[in-house]
């Protein structure tokens, strides 16, 4: 076999390396493509292909419930005197921090306390485990955040916050409110909780550490939260916590999540480990799903789907 020239030799160093770029940079151009699509996907809402009054217009188009449904909603909530709420009291020394004052000066502590206690103690956030969600309360959360700080996701941090008010003695509930969108996981969980102050339900944001009132300085609840958005009525955002102060960004959040509302049977102590628990989701008019039960090897989930607007909310 003749040598190879330096020229040809040249010339196949030349072509190896151009085809091992070629197909280096093909594979990570696909990569990158298919990077930005997700990226894309994800930003769709915030780049202005879709913005806020397409969110409002849905709202809008859905806006009516039915009151008349048959019934399918049992609430149940545990008592302050029980003793795993003891426990908690105690524990956390929860009289201290309430302090004394106006319920929504108390109100206004403990979520703070929540917030600063739970929301910020990591670089990293961690959801609700599903797996293994027995026994995921304020005890074993604060056991997980002592062993490994890390943030916890709204519905961890409405899980303490309704724990933390049910052990105090107020009637308080998690609430999941949800998007139209079926198949998106993303989502805010708040706390609702009777005020005795306003006879009404108010909304307790812990994760953002933040009430919302109206233009009377009245606290919305959910149900008058979701009206004042469909009539862009003015929303003002009090929160003890600085970077939350004068954000949009989170009023226009809010029209995505509260076209739809999740809630649970069962408040109380550790309420995601009971091995029966019901769900119950609150619909518009229009927007029809069917009943579930879900089991696995811990639980037995039933979800019940309604359009009584009155019951879900307890309004009398």
């Amino acid at each position: 076999m003749r040598p190879l020239s330096v020229l040809s030799l040249l010339s196949h160093i030349a072509y190896e390396i151009i085809k091992f770029f070629t197909i280096f940079l093909f594979k990570n151009i696909v990569t990158i493509l298919y990077e930005d699509v997700v990226l894309l996907v994800e930003d769709i809402y915030m780049n202005g292909i879709i913005d806020v009054e397409d969110d409002r217009g849905f709202l809008k188009r859905f806006e009516k419930y039915d009151s008349n449904e048959i019934h399918k909603i049992t609430y149940v909530y545990e008592r302050n005197d029980s003793s795993n709420f003891d426990k908690i009291c105690d524990f956390f020394n929860l009289n201290s921090i309430a302090g004394k004052g106006t319920e929504l000066k108390k109100l206004t502590n403990l979520r703070h306390w929540v917030y600063t206690m739970f929301q910020g103690r990591g670089d990293h956030t961690i959801c609700a485990p599903k797996e293994s969600r027995k026994h995921w309360n304020i005890f074993t959360i604060n056991e997980n955040m002592m062993r490994s700080p890390f943030t916890a996701d709204c519905g961890t941090i409405a899980l303490i916050m309704t724990e933390v008010l049910l052990s105090m003695g107020w009637k308080a509930r998690w609430i999941q409110c949800l998007p139209l969108d079926l198949r998106q996981n993303e989502s805010h969980c708040v706390t609702h909780v009777w005020s005795e102050e306003y006879n009404k339900w108010i909304i307790i944001d812990a994760a953002q550490d933040v009430f919302y009132f109206n233009s009377k300085a009245i606290p919305y609840g959910l149900p008058d939260l979701r009206d004042a958005i469909i009539n862009n009525d003015r929303i003002l955002i009090y929160s003890t916590a600085e970077k939350q102060k004068g954000m949009l960004w989170l009023k226009q959040y809010w029209v995505k999540n509260i076209f739809r509302f999740h809630t649970l049977g069962f408040s109380g102590f550790d309420m995601f480990s009971l091995e029966k628990q019901e769900h119950y989701y609150l619909n518009p008019l229009g927007y029809e799903l069917s009943d579930k039960i879900v089991k696995d090897e811990q639980n037995i989930d039933i979800h019940i789907n309604t359009h009584n607007y009155e019951e879900f909310w307890e309004i009398k």
